[in-house]
């Protein structure tokens, strides 16, 4: 994706999405010394761009080879970058696409391959198992309006981990932060050198004065930040939404995302839509679940302020920001018991967590909270201190500089 500050010099709209990538960049132009070009990759050959504007650098790749084989054509167009910027360090976000594996060879070919530093995001090859944990069979293979089946898409997957196995075989350096990423990195690389290195949430998020508060939540509501396919797990908790509405009849479910169920229109749902449609149906839940638009970063803070409680139901997450941000503002986070979210949360003092196939579980989470209004008060409270230190802007940049430091004195 093409970041938001560098979106009017691509003639594209701003995305809302990896607000990390945006807060780090700020944060190094504004506190270091650094010349830092960004590389994007770009469908529209009529939109690449290669320059400086203003204080800001990039250049284009064609996009088109995450589609295609790995060629010399397109190792060639990072060899050239590589050649122009003369980099100290190659900082790859994420190993989801090709161009990550390209973007290393290319350094390796061109002697910059000491100089590789791998971010790790998700782990694609590693949430293959989880993909669509939980789907019935009967839906893995529906189509609908043109789109792939839930399985082709987790199919897909399968053949990016390939990529991404390799990616990570390359680097000199792997950036992570939880265990779980840690312990998958060193699984499938003995010999990886594994560097711990957090992420900055969104500014808004720490310029915010306004907290959470239980007197001023909108009791029995939930906020999910997303749920766009089976790995967000909605599925999952709909069958305890339903046992929770018996007791608390104002429950309420917001989610956002601007999925085709938010926008409302039958031609631009995908078949996990269609899914989530048909088990709300069952469950008679289709009153009390709204899905929403993207929403901007003031947007998703007010929408964090009013839940009373902030759900995270995935079947797999590394460090989900969106828990990240429910704890800076200090709203009370029920989260999943998997991958690296257990680095995030002490159970029932930064947050609550529950076996994400058991709803039973999820129940009483959901009890915990909603019924002691004490307990979440302080729960909320926790969360802050916790949130505040581990999302440190000035932790965060004094961790990316002396990585590029080191990177940098031995290459």
């Amino acid at each position: 994706m093409i970041l938001p500050e560098y979106a009017e010099i691509y003639g594209v709209r701003k995305y809302v999405l990896e607000g990390w990538m945006s807060s780090l960049l700020s944060l190094l132009l504004k506190n270091g010394n650094y010349s830092i070009a960004c590389c994007f990759p770009i469908r529209d050959e009529s939109r690449m761009k290669n320059g400086i504007f203003g204080e800001l650098q990039c250049y284009s790749f064609h996009a088109s080879m995450n589609d295609e084989g790995i060629t010399s054509k397109y190792i060639s167009e990072f060899e050239d970058i590589y050649q122009r910027f003369n980099p100290d360090a190659i900082h790859i976000w994420g190993t989801e696409y090709r161009h990550s594996l390209v973007a290393a060879i290319a350094a390796e070919r061109s002697g910059y391959g000491n100089k590789v530093l791998i971010h790790i995001q998700g782990l694609v090859s590693a949430i293959v198992p989880y993909f669509n944990f939980g789907v019935d069979d009967k839906w893995l293979d529906y189509r609908c309006n043109g789109y792939k089946s839930m399985r082709e898409n987790q199919l897909m997957f399968v053949e990016k981990g390939k990529d991404e196995i390799e990616t990570i075989s390359k680097a000199t350096y792997i950036l992570g932060r939880t265990n779980w990423d840690h312990s998958y990195v060193k699984y499938i690389c003995k010999s990886a050198n594994y560097l711990e290195c957090g992420e900055v949430l969104r500014k808004e998020f720490y310029n915010t004065d306004s907290f959470w508060s239980v007197k001023n939540c909108n009791r029995y509501s939930i906020f999910i930040s997303q749920a766009d396919y089976a790995l967000k797990g909605l599925h999952l908790i709909l069958p305890a939404i339903a046992m929770l509405r018996e007791d608390y009849p104002d429950i309420h479910v917001t989610i956002a995302g601007g999925n085709g169920i938010a926008n409302g229109i039958k031609d631009k749902e995908k078949p996990h839509d269609r899914f989530l449609l048909n088990i709300l149906s069952e469950y008679g839940l289709l009153d009390i679940v709204d899905f929403i638009k993207a929403l901007t970063s003031e947007e998703m803070v007010e929408q964090y302020l009013k839940a009373h409680v902030f759900v995270n139901c995935s079947t797999i997450e590394n460090s989900s920001n969106s828990i990240g941000e429910a704890q800076m503002l200090g709203v009370p986070v029920i989260a999943s018991y998997t991958g690296g979210t257990p680095d995030l949360i002490e159970h029932e003092r930064t947050g609550v967590m529950y076996q994400m196939d058991a709803p039973y579980m999820f129940v009483e989470c959901f009890r915990k909270i909603v019924d002691n209004d004490t307990f979440s008060q302080e729960m909320s409270e926790c969360e802050r201190k916790v949130a505040n230190d581990r999302y440190s802007r000035e932790g965060i940049y004094s961790q990316i500089s002396e990585i590029y430091k080191k990177v940098s004195n031995e290459s």
